[in-house]
């Protein structure tokens, strides 16, 4: 995977050859979800992907301590068609538990 010509860190909007990827945006009326208090920057920083990065869809849920604080979704889940990101649209990822002390 390559990573953005223009700032040579990995970025959305770049497929694995580092070429540009279409410019759909997103409208903020896409994105859904909820933060518990104390994690509003991570809602900050998932807008930010799509106002900025060029995000086209995508999830974020966090749990901490057992409880989740975090549900987020927006954008498309497919580009070609524009389906939009569900709440409930599935998503593959690898699960790290991170041990805090």
């Amino acid at each position: 995977m390559d990573k953005c010509p223009s700032t040579n860190h990995w970025a959305a909007g770049y497929n694995v050859k580092g070429e540009t990827m279409s410019k759909t945006k997103v409208d903020v009326s896409m994105i859904h979800g909820w933060v518990t208090p104390g994690f509003e920057e991570v809602e900050a920083e998932f807008r930010k992907n799509f106002a900025e990065r060029d995000e086209l869809g995508a999830a974020c849920a966090i749990y901490h301590k057992g409880k989740k604080v975090v549900d987020l979704w927006g954008g498309y889940r497919d580009q070609k068609t524009h389906a939009p990101w569900e709440e409930d649209t599935l998503q593959f990822d690898s699960y790290y538990p991170i041990k805090q002390d």
